[in-house]
């Protein structure tokens, strides 16, 4: 397992006084390409890939969209497969992954690969099978949890409002399989999921800033609880990405509302969590 001591020793505390962040999300991968090994970016990339998602469905519905540059693939590289899917029943592209030329075949022969979910929620489900499959068992322990909170959240929200909650939750982990068909008051899932009364308190909130930031804060919480025995590694990196676009989204609110979110949610994150010295990715 590769270390990177230089790399995460230089990296800034995103827990500092100024309330700022000296990487942003773009900055950030730019540095980790030149810095990580290719098998290590690779796992980086499982992250950004959720913007790629995103500039995929909008090439889709306009090819002259302008790409959010956070993603790792470009507009040419979609419309180079489109091209070839014109000229070959299967047409083989070393650029794209799998998943992507998976969901454009469907698309362009209009034949769903999930029935009954919408062409976004089928890519997050090709995405998350391809993330929670990715060998790294923290990543792939990550990508699921991410997604059993928003599955918990939207499963809830149908319920509130008599909405077949089959048609809304994405993914194909057992847990998503377990709220799709289960009528039980904790949707079946106690056993299994040790967060849930985190998150239908969450959800109790009526306060949509608050329940963002209940929300980040469990995310965060995670994520110290399951890094601090790693030591210089992907898994180390990985999570200072993640804390990283915590951090940014709420910088990115507007710039007074922002920064006091920003300070109250780091005063939250000081007051709530503990991060012992061994791990802290700047000290």
């Amino acid at each position: 397992m590769s270390k990177y001591y230089c790399l995460i020793a230089g990296l800034p505390d995103i827990r500092s006084e100024e309330y700022k962040l000296r990487f942003n999300l773009l900055e950030f991968k730019e540095l980790l390409k030149i810095e990580l090994g290719q098998r290590d970016f690779d796992l980086v990339t499982l992250f950004y890939r959720k913007f790629d998602n995103a500039n995929l469905i909008a090439f889709l519905q306009n090819p002259d969209v302008l790409f959010d540059p956070r993603g790792c693939i470009t507009a040419e590289s979609f419309t180079a497969f489109i091209k070839l899917l014109k000229e070959q029943e299967n047409p083989k592209n070393g650029i794209l992954p799998s998943l992507f030329k998976k969901f454009i075949l469907a698309y362009k022969n209009e034949e769903p690969l999930y029935p009954g979910l919408s062409w976004e929620d089928q890519l997050t489900t090709l995405y998350f099978e391809t993330a929670v499959h990715c060998g790294n068992q923290f990543i792939s322990a990550w990508f699921e949890f991410n997604l059993a909170i928003s599955n918990i959240l939207t499963a809830i929200n149908c319920r509130k409002y008599s909405i077949d909650l089959r048609g809304a939750i994405v993914g194909s982990t057992e847990l998503s399989g377990i709220i799709r068909s289960s009528s039980a008051r904790d949707f079946g899932i106690t056993h299994i999921f040790p967060y849930l009364d985190d998150v239908i308190r969450i959800a109790d909130e009526t306060n949509l800033l608050e329940r963002e930031k209940k929300t980040d804060l469990l995310k965060w919480s995670w994520i110290a609880e399951n890094t601090f025995h790693f030591f210089f590694s992907i898994e180390n990196i990985f999570a200072y990405l993640l804390q990283t676009e915590i951090l940014e989204r709420w910088i990115h609110l507007n710039q007074e509302t922002g920064n006091q979110v920003f300070k109250d949610f780091i005063d939250q994150l000081r007051g709530s969590f503990l991060f012992p010295e061994a791990y802290k990715l700047n000290k």
